[in-house]
């Protein structure tokens, strides 16, 4: 087909495939759903480690302490008054 004869959309098309810029956008729109899909599983990552931190948190209050103080800490805080 000649190039005389295409439409302008065509034309276009024709000269971006023989100037490689076709190829440039195609790995570009490529590139940049990676870039998403990577700052998608990015941000999970973060909830994860911010859920699992609580989780931690939490574990801590609710676990029963292992019973009374040492005695070192108790004579600590009966001197630290004085």
């Amino acid at each position: 087909m000649a190039m005389s004869t295409m439409k302008d959309k065509e034309r276009l098309e024709l000269l971006k495939e023989i100037g490689g810029t076709k190829v440039y956008e195609d790995r570009r729109r490529e590139s940049l759903k990676i870039l998403h899909d990577t700052d998608n599983r990015g941000q999970q990552i973060n909830e994860v480690v911010r859920s699992s931190s609580l989780l931690r948190s939490l574990q801590a209050v609710m676990t029963p302490s292992a019973g009374p103080p040492p005695l070192r800490w108790c004579v600590a805080a009966t001197t630290d008054d004085r």
